[in-house]
């Protein structure tokens, strides 16, 4: 049936329509981490980490930064969630590489 999507299509919707987002942030650095987090690990990520993953791409940039390179602890509802882990486990292990590319 025209207009029925399986949970597949859905799920690469939801996929693609957070990829723009993560790469197009207004920080560079954020740009750099989330685009290439998204790039790497979004097609792998069930539909609730996607949810989670959304969550955070909705806080500003300067937050995340603090977060993700100033190493300050991110509130509760952001920093135990499967996804938040997996993005400063991305970050810490990429970070040098992803930054070296700002210059």
């Amino acid at each position: 049936e025209v207009g029925k999507m399986s949970q597949e299509e859905v799920h690469l919707a939801v996929v693609r329509r957070l990829q723009y987002p993560s790469r197009y942030r207004g920080m560079v650095e954020m740009d750099l981490i989330l685009g290439s987090f998204a790039k790497a690990k979004l097609e792998a990520l069930s539909m609730q980490q996607l949810q989670q993953y959304d969550q955070i791409l909705r806080q500003f940039d300067n937050d995340l930064f603090k977060w993700l390179v100033m190493n300050e602890e991110p509130p509760k509802e952001i920093g135990e969630t499967d996804v938040w882990k997996q993005v400063v486990e991305f970050a810490e292990k990429n970070k040098p590489e992803l930054l070296a590319n700002m210059h």
